[in-house]
């Protein structure tokens, strides 16, 4: 994406990778679809791969719980987690630090933020953008 957007751009050789560069190239509005995608690529680089990996790789349901929770944030400044979650953001289940982290109080955001050394406003933008982007990549059924 980078090279892409300097101008000096070469082929990847991920066949998945170049398959995505050139859907990209032939989209409409292209300007603006790939600077969506360099967002969500650089919010992504942002995470650790222990923690990117289950979000970019987890159940439709789970996403939409997440991305359920992000909006709820933004648009009344809190979120709370469904009585029965998916099993993933449930108390022993692998993204309940996505549901923690997105349903927590300032002092917990702090603490979360300490041990990554990254403001807390920082971790949970990353968090949030990452969500609603993959999402936003999920085939819609």
């Amino acid at each position: 994406l980078d090279q892409s957007n300097e101008g000096a751009y070469e082929r990847p050789q991920s066949q998945a990778v170049s398959s995505f560069m050139d859907l990209l190239e032939r989209s409409k509005g292209s300007g603006a679809v790939k600077d969506s995608v360099h967002l969500l690529v650089t919010a992504m680089e942002a995470l650790p791969e222990i923690m990117l990996r289950p979000l970019t790789s987890c159940g439709r349901e789970t996403l939409a719980v997440l991305s359920q929770l992000v909006d709820s944030l933004k648009d009344e400044g809190e979120a709370c987690l469904p009585e029965s979650p998916p099993a993933p953001l449930q108390q022993d289940g692998e993204l309940r630090w996505a549901a923690e982290l997105l349903c927590s109080c300032d002092e917990t955001l702090t603490e979360l933020s300490n041990s990554w050394d990254r403001p807390p406003e920082v971790l949970l933008e990353v968090l949030a953008l990452t969500v609603l982007g993959v999402h936003m990549l999920q085939p819609r059924v």
